[in-house]
């Protein structure tokens, strides 16, 4: 009773007072380490602590809204692209005909929508309605910084088998999730682990670029530590992704020439890695043989065949969402190619935006796409308006650094089965967003916060310029 009422007057206290945005981050920390593995009781349906965290979440910035504790911003063209494309795939949901691609409705994508789907999207609106200010959203970052600090510690206490200092417990158990035997964190999934340790890493590559000395000196090993982190995955889009993250933070916060001399250095570097180690990359053991990882990397052109048939077929509208794993069972019966089409038949798509394509066609990959492209934009904007804070072009390039490593994981994984991949990619799109829409109207008091930040920078020998 004691703790319920305690509980009750915390609850009323962040209403009153709490930043959504720290509630966002509690609902991805939540997902990551709360989820199904960690709780879940059936009631009707299988609740968790992740699911039920975000109907609490709507429900305080629902209160928080009618209280005036938002900075509500008009909506643009990307808010109705995912408008559209949640529609789309609610209509796909929802509609059973033997003739569209379902015979047998199942519970499956009905979840796949909600919880890869709805619950970002939910996120991505939180965000960029709440009120963005320099210590919300640099908090944010921090706290991404923090997370990446337990994800690399995890990664690397999995590797040398400390189990008993691993938490979750369940990360020991190698019945539950896929990886095991790799770096997977409390995803036990090491692509979306993989995918949070580059962003965290990017956060943390930009505080060291803005604290000064003795911050430096603090988060310059935890930058080392989610580096090995990433490679511990031993995930080939991993690595790629956590260097996209490397090169973009260089790209925009060193200076020409040494710039371009780094990041043209490294990509050199990869293409000759690629040239002359080609079968070390695609062969090498992870939890199982080396065969089992060439085969890993073969599959891919499978996938990509059968795909490109099915789109043939049925290039506007697709199969319906969720049904690849199904659909594509009579297509592996075609033999006039030289493929051994059998390597994928118990698999789901290891291809994301494939996928898309084949489960909504051209409409739904294409809207996809635009809200991506959008995204993206938007993060580029932030990174090169001279009016804007350095704050506020830190995240952008945060944020164009992890759509980077996130298009990355598209090409080789399906990362939307569940809420996280999603969901840390749509809360910072969400967040950029909402800075590009208040810088476009800034009111006075934003006007005069932000000239206030900039004669700051430059007291501090900090310019503006030297950001991009």
């Amino acid at each position: 009773m004691i703790l319920t009422a305690a509980a009750l007057i915390w609850l009323g206290a962040y209403v009153l007072r709490g930043s959504i945005l720290w509630g966002c981050a509690g609902f991805l920390f939540a997902t990551c380490c709360l989820g199904h593995e960690f709780f879940n009781v059936t009631i009707g349906t299988q609740v968790t602590i992740d699911r039920a965290g975000m109907l609490v979440l709507c429900g305080i910035a629902v209160v928080q809204r009618l209280l005036g504790l938002h900075d509500p911003k008009p909506w643009g063209k990307t808010e109705w692209l995912l408008t559209a494309f949640l529609l789309l795939l609610t209509v796909h949901v929802l509609v059973v005909e033997e003739g569209f691609g379902r015979g047998n409705m199942s519970a499956a994508p009905y979840w796949h929508l909600i919880v890869g789907y709805l619950f970002p999207v939910g996120l991505y609106f939180l965000a960029r309605q709440a009120t963005l200010d320099k210590h919300r959203v640099l908090e944010i970052h921090a706290f991404l910084i923090g997370f990446g600090i337990y994800l690399g510690l995890t990664g690397v206490l999995e590797m040398s088998k400390q189990w008993w200092a691993v938490w979750p417990g369940y990360i020991a158990d190698e019945k539950v999730g896929l990886h095991y035997g790799r770096a997977r964190g409390p995803m036990v999934q090491s692509v979306s682990y993989g995918l949070y340790v580059s962003v965290c890493f990017g956060a943390a590559l930009l505080a060291l670029a803005r604290w000064p000395l003795k911050g430096k000196l603090l988060v310059l090993p935890a930058s080392g530590l989610m580096l090995v982190a990433a490679v511990l995955t031993l995930t080939r889009s991993v690595w790629l992704g956590t260097a996209a993250v490397l090169l973009t933070v260089i790209w925009y916060c060193m200076r020409d020439p040494w710039r371009k001399y780094i990041v043209y250095g490294c990509l050199g570097i990869g293409l000759v890695l690629v040239a002359f180690k080609f079968e070390s990359i695609t062969g090498f053991p992870r939890e199982g043989s080396i065969e089992d990882t060439r085969s890993s990397a073969e599959c891919r052109a499978q996938f990509a065949y059968v795909s490109w048939l099915m789109f043939l077929d049925r290039p506007i509208f697709g199969f319906g969402f969720g049904n690849f794993p199904e659909e594509k069972l009579p297509y592996l019966d075609l033999r006039d190619v030289e493929m051994n089409m059998d390597l994928i038949r118990p698999l789901i798509h290891h291809n994301t935006y494939l996928d898309l394509l084949v489960e909504l066609g051209l409409v739904g990959c294409a809207l996809y796409l635009a809200i991506m492209i959008a995204w993206t934009r938007t993060a580029w904007r932030l990174t090169g308006d001279p009016r804007r804070p350095n704050w506020v072009r830190y995240h952008g390039i945060l944020t164009l650094a992890a759509l980077g490593s996130y298009a990355i994981q598209m090409m080789f994984h399906e990362v939307t089965f569940t809420s996280i991949d999603n969901s840390l990619i749509f809360l910072l799109a969400g967040i950029s967003s909402g800075l590009f829409a208040q810088g476009e109207r800034p009111s006075e008091r934003t006007e005069k916060r932000w000239a206030s930040e900039r004669a700051e920078n430059r007291r501090v020998g900090q310019a503006v310029d030297s950001v991009v």
